[in-house]
């Protein structure tokens, strides 16, 4: 049964009603005002594809690693050389600030070498939030997945060594031991971060392929 009782406005929503209110009061057209203020929403998000270059938490913008519904996140360097993920997500105000900073201190209580590392965090004074985490170099389990099937696996790391055997000498070797036993290595892996974080009462409820990083 779904729950069809309003949600609280976030502070952000609360000064866009105001600013809708004062527009309409003023007799402007409705539409150029409804218009207008989802323009604004877009241009502050389309303005976090165009921060390569820049230095945010003294970490240097790199290239855009991808993008999604809540932000775009980017290769980093910091000063030290380390490369680093950096996600930046645009209009982190009242609930949804709320929500980040919790994340945020969520992550920073994890430390296990199945769990990207987190580095650090802020909301910055344009209502920025910014997340910086380890960057992990490899590719996701479910394009590996999907590169098998198609028989093009990728061509160097463990990535490569669980699917090469598959092309080169058939299904039958998923029923080797060894085969088995690197599965089980990467299952295991697995396993134990969701076990480090659960024992600490965090739950990642999103657990899938698309989210499982095999390093090079």
């Amino acid at each position: 049964m779904s729950d069809s009782s309003p949600k609280p406005m976030g502070s952000d929503d609360e000064r866009l009603l105001r600013e809708l209110e004062q527009r309409l009061d003023d007799h402007e057209p409705p539409m150029q005002v409804l218009a207008d203020l989802l323009a604004g929403r877009a241009d502050r998000r389309m303005g976090l594809f165009q921060r390569a270059g820049d230095t945010v938490l003294g970490y240097r913008l790199v290239r855009i690693l991808g993008a999604g519904g809540m932000g775009v996140t980017y290769a980093g360097m910091g000063a030290d050389g380390s490369e680093v993920a950096v996600k930046l997500v645009a209009d982190v105000t009242g609930a949804v600030r709320e929500r980040f900073e919790q994340e945020c201190r969520l992550l920073r209580s994890l430390e296990h070498s199945a769990i990207v590392r987190y580095r650090a965090s802020a909301v910055l004074d344009d209502d920025c939030g910014v997340l910086v985490m380890d960057l992990i170099r490899g590719r996701d389990l479910d394009s590996l997945l999907r590169e098998a099937l198609q028989q093009e696996p990728p061509t160097s790391g463990p990535a490569a060594m669980l699917l090469h055997e598959v092309r080169e000498r058939g299904t039958d070797v998923v029923q080797s031991p060894r085969y088995r036993r690197r599965i089980l290595r990467l299952l295991t892996a697995v396993a134990e971060g969701l076990h480090h974080s659960h024992l600490r009462g965090i739950v990642h409820r999103d657990i899938k392929p698309a989210n499982i990083l095999v390093h090079d």
